[in-house]
């Protein structure tokens, strides 16, 4: 019981904070408030909680060979923070996927009050979605259970298949690290710890050079 109440009294100091943030990075834009599945209109089976990235995203970035050809997909883009943040670097195109039409709605405002065009999301179930062929770049924020992410990366590999090119995959809070590493291509090159295990980054590439 004590437990449950900590972890409740911890997410509720987090979710302050990154509202805080919002009025004061963000102009009053709508980032910080997780929303549980039920909530954004689907279920366990379909898609996890939105939670925020954090910003220790601009330093994984930030270390990686980006260039104004590379394009990026935020798979389970939520409300679009990480977008956001992918926005500073020189991507051609800054995409999301998102179940939830509310969330892909606030995401789209969110991004027009910040002055974004490069940054879109759109509605789209990871499970069968296959758009994949212009991206370079691929993130996730474990927003999908694992039949749903493994139904994502065939489709991803395909598109590799497809489409040869050299991908760069950035995976945070990276539960199902196993399963990509033995079904895919893709192999990890570098991890970013954090002090809390959920933001944990992990940064893998596919065979192609």
């Amino acid at each position: 019981m004590w437990k449950e109440k900590v972890r409740k009294g911890l997410a509720s100091i987090w979710q302050w904070g990154a509202r805080l943030q919002d009025r004061l990075l963000y102009h009053g834009c709508d980032f910080g408030s997780w929303v549980e599945p039920q909530e954004a209109g689907f279920t366990l089976e379909q898609g996890n909680r939105y939670q925020p990235s954090n910003r220790a995203l601009l330093r994984v970035l930030g270390d990686l060979p980006i260039t104004s050809q590379d394009r990026i997909l935020d798979i389970g883009c939520g409300k679009g923070h990480a977008m956001v943040l992918m926005s500073r670097f020189p991507f051609q195109e800054v995409a999301g996927i998102e179940l939830s039409a509310q969330l892909q709605d606030i995401a789209n405002r969110n991004f027009a009050r910040l002055g974004l065009p490069q940054c879109k999301a759109y509605r789209a179930d990871a499970a069968v979605y296959q758009d994949y062929d212009r991206f370079t770049y691929i993130y996730l924020f474990n927003s999908v259970p694992r039949v749903v992410f493994l139904a994502a990366m065939e489709q991803l590999c395909l598109s590799l298949r497809r489409r040869p090119r050299r991908c760069v995959l950035i995976y945070l809070n990276p539960v199902y690290h196993e399963e990509l590493v033995r079904s895919t291509p893709f192999r990890m090159v570098k991890a970013r710890s954090a002090w809390l295990p959920w933001f944990e980054y992990r940064v893998y590439t596919n065979e192609e050079n």
